[in-house]
């Protein structure tokens, strides 16, 4: 015997609430890690990681003594949000793969 409803289609993926992590923003915020592309070394100035290849940039986005968890998205200030969406003409969403 089937279970109810095992002949109908799922429709949208099933819910499940997951953990949000500790850098999450409504996206109305200013991130505190928030860097300028001008305060990251270049590549042949990183400093060494222990333990890690040279070039590595794990700890570049660390400051005040907070471990950084987003990268390079500390770039997308609220500024350069404002200029890429300055550029939308046509609100037409395309996939890049």
């Amino acid at each position: 015997m089937e279970a109810a409803g095992a002949d109908t289609p799922r429709t949208s993926a099933p819910t499940i609430p997951l953990p949000l992590p500790a850098c999450y923003t409504t996206g109305r915020e200013t991130s505190a890690m928030a860097v300028e592309p001008d305060s990251v070394p270049d590549f042949d100035d990183l400093p060494p990681v222990e333990g890690m290849p040279q070039g590595c940039t794990w700890g570049v986005f660390d400051r005040d003594g907070k471990k950084d968890l987003v990268g390079t998205l500390n770039f997308l200030t609220p500024a350069v949000v404002r200029a890429a969406a300055a550029e939308i003409k046509d609100g037409v969403s395309i996939s890049l793969k």
